[in-house]
């Protein structure tokens, strides 16, 4: 992170990645793309969240690309407990959350974890992700405009990005 001679613009920012549990390719078929990671609480504290703490507590960091992988049953991009309690509400975290490349996308069509697109765009949201990296708004036609569920989330997305 860098002063520019605007004070409300940055010159870089660092996006840290890959948030979280995410230390799988490929075994028999289980891919990054369709891994659920069973995290205990300890290890989450000692092993997992540590480097990402410190790097936003302490280092500023003010980008996070969240996995491909679920965790504890949840994909890492619509993970309310990983993007809105522990980066945003333990951390203090006041930066960008990205999806990596198509993980939008894997909560519905590898995860399983809603029916259809557009219900994981909604969780994405929901849940704290700012960026789609990626597809996954085609399918959702014209659902963006007054009255419908995103119109409570972009006011806190557009901010997030700021």
């Amino acid at each position: 992170e860098s002063e520019s001679s605007q004070p409300n613009y940055y010159l870089a920012i660092v996006t840290l990645k890959h948030f979280d549990a995410y230390s799988l390719e490929d075994v028999n078929g289980t891919t990054r793309h369709n891994f659920n990671a069973i995290i205990s609480p300890y290890m989450f504290e000692d092993t997992y969240f540590p480097a990402f703490e410190k790097s936003i507590v302490e280092g500023g960091a003010k980008g996070v690309m969240c996995s491909y992988n679920a965790v504890n049953g949840v994909p890492s991009c619509c993970n309310d407990f990983l993007l809105n309690q522990t980066l945003r509400q333990t951390w203090g975290f006041k930066g960008y959350v990205t999806s990596d490349s198509g993980a939008i996308r894997n909560i519905w069509s590898n995860h399983k974890y809603t029916p259809d697109e557009a219900g994981a765009v909604i969780d994405a949201l929901e849940a704290g992700c700012d960026i789609n990296s990626g597809n996954g708004k085609s399918s959702m036609g014209g659902s963006w405009g007054t009255g419908s569920p995103y119109q409570e989330t972009v006011p806190t997305v557009v901010k997030n990005g700021t």
